[in-house]
């Protein structure tokens, strides 16, 4: 049993079920085992794969994922949307309120996030206080609509601090759709980036969609 025997049989008094019972608990503290060993490998990736303060993807898997959507639609012809969400004032936030409370309003907006997004979609922390969403199927009209009712359900669900103090937050969203079978994934972030930019210096809190 220390050399790692799952279970040993006394001679003399070995019978058939005996036998069964010894060889049906070996199976299953071998499939016990392997299942914990995939578990493990699974939550490794998902780990690397994750941003550890929001549980969003990070943004070398989002990078990794919109370049394999993107062949995959073009080959398809299925539209995709980027939408680039950065949130207004954060500096302020910090300055203000300490980064403690400034992870907190991360988080509270990851959470809105992740409760807006439909099955195909997935979200990604970008980096600092930008987020990307990758909207598979969506045209960019459709994707401007989804970006300003998420917007709207930022802008009206402030981030409580204590129970009598709250932390107003606004985004600004760029929107980008794949237009052509020749962009990559550095192209149409770079289209979303500047939508993101007009949204933000036309007077923030606002969707900008790329022409």
């Amino acid at each position: 049993m220390k050399e790692g025997a799952q279970d040993f049989l006394v001679k003399g008094n070995f019978t058939k079920e005996l036998l069964y019972r010894s060889i049906a608990n070996a199976i299953e503290k071998v499939v016990l085992r392997r299942t914990i060993e995939e578990q493990r490998r699974e939550l490794e990736v998902l780990l690397a794969n994750t941003d550890g303060l929001t549980g969003l993807y990070n943004r070398r898997y989002f990078m990794s994922r919109l370049a394999q959507e993107i062949t995959r639609v073009q080959r398809f012809e299925t539209p995709l949307s980027v939408l680039m969400i950065d949130l207004d004032h954060f500096k302020y936030i910090n300055d203000q309120h300490g980064h403690l409370l400034g992870d907190q309003v991360l988080i509270h907006v990851a959470g809105f996030m992740k409760s807006s997004l439909r099955g195909t979609d997935f979200a990604a922390r970008y980096g600092g206080e930008e987020f990307c969403i990758l909207a598979l199927g969506t045209p960019g009209i459709g994707a401007e609509v989804f970006a300003n009712q998420l917007r709207e359900r930022i802008a009206n669900t402030p981030c409580e601090i204590t129970d009598h103090a709250s932390i107003p937050i606004t985004c600004s969203i760029g929107v980008a759709e794949l237009t052509s079978k020749s962009q990559n994934a550095a192209q149409i972030l770079a289209l979303a980036d500047h939508a993101l930019y007009e949204a933000k210096h036309s007077g923030r809190n606002r969707v900008v969609r790329a022409s």
